[in-house]
């Protein structure tokens, strides 16, 4: 199955991980590996996003761009970085203003 599925980040988080998280992940992946509350996207207040996975665990079972999630278990998104979960599912996040935020943040 492949399509799109579009999420909107509401309140500056969105929680990715299985049916049964606590709290319950807006966006609910299925596959092998996955943990309840697996990894969730934060806008920090200088308006960037954040990935952040629960654990090391985690961390290996998900990549950015094709490099798996640092082992401080956050990384920074860039405008139409691949995200992975499980070697099965690909998320794109979607940031256009990302350049002028980029900017306003560095000056």
């Amino acid at each position: 199955m492949s399509g799109f599925i579009y999420s909107e980040i509401k309140n500056g988080i969105i929680h990715i991980g299985r049916h049964n998280g606590d709290p319950k992940p807006e966006i609910i992946i299925g596959a092998y590996g996955i943990k309840p509350n697996h990894a969730k996207i934060s806008q920090k207040e200088n308006g960037l996003y954040e990935l952040e996975v629960a654990d090391e665990e985690c961390a290996t079972m998900t990549m950015v761009n094709g490099k798996q999630v640092p082992k401080k278990k956050k990384k920074l998104l860039n405008h139409l970085d691949r995200i992975t979960f499980a070697n099965s599912v690909i998320y794109v996040f979607y940031y256009p203003l990302l350049n002028m935020k980029l900017k306003e943040h560095l000056e």
